[in-house]
């Protein structure tokens, strides 16, 4: 194995392990902004509950 392949396979690994950090914090940013629509659609709910009692 040439210096020039070890070089190609650490730059392949480092990609990898990137994109599952991008991966993993694109998770947590679709599971707050999943958080975040349920919360509004629980206060729209509230207040389509409010006017259909008035």
């Amino acid at each position: 194995m040439g210096h020039g392949d070890y070089s190609a396979a650490t730059t392949k690994v480092l990609r990898m392990v990137n994109t599952l950090a991008v991966d993993n914090e694109a998770k947590h940013a679709i599971e707050a902004l999943r958080c975040e629509l349920q919360k509004a659609q629980a206060k729209l709910q509230a207040i389509e509950d409010l006017k259909g009692q008035s």
